[in-house]
């Protein structure tokens, strides 16, 4: 899934990456490695399984949050401490599975039965959180991917 991740309209932004945080890494930090191999110094940070704060001193031309937002109780204010991470340019590549906008379906929807999910999201509910952080849209797969740049 998180090669998927790296080969969907993300690619461009990666590539163009040098320092990545991986905010919500989780106990395995695949996509860390992944980043890695391609040659990218990759910082982890989660709450639980890898507790080191460096990153609130450094900065990255990318920040992933993959799986993460639907945790948040504050996504607001999580992604505008992030944003002050970001380097001039610097972009947010988000994964979360969109709401499906829909009551019947949203009701039946697997994803709102994780008690651990939060909150949940459409593209335009990430458009106007990029435009409280003064930044924009860059890239959506209208599915779970979304990129957010310098507006």
């Amino acid at each position: 899934m998180l090669e998927a991740f790296l080969k969907t309209g993300v690619d461009p932004f990666v590539a163009k990456a040098g320092r990545v945080l991986d905010f919500g890494c989780g106990p395995e930090p695949v996509l860390a490695w992944l980043l890695e191999r391609r040659g990218h110094p990759v910082d982890r940070y989660d709450l639980f399984f890898h507790k080191d704060e460096a990153y609130r001193t450094r900065q990255y031309d990318l920040i992933t949050l993959t799986e993460v937002l639907e945790h948040l109780a504050d996504p607001l204010g999580t992604l505008q401490a992030l944003s002050q991470r970001l380097a001039p340019g610097g972009v947010f590549a988000l994964m979360t599975l969109f709401h499906p906008n829909d009551r019947v379906k949203f009701a039946d929807w697997w994803y709102r039965r994780d008690p651990t999910h939060v909150s949940f999201y459409t593209v335009k509910t990430l458009g106007e959180l990029a435009g409280f952080l003064g930044m924009k849209i860059l890239f959506s797969d209208a599915k779970n991917i979304i990129v957010l740049g310098p507006g």
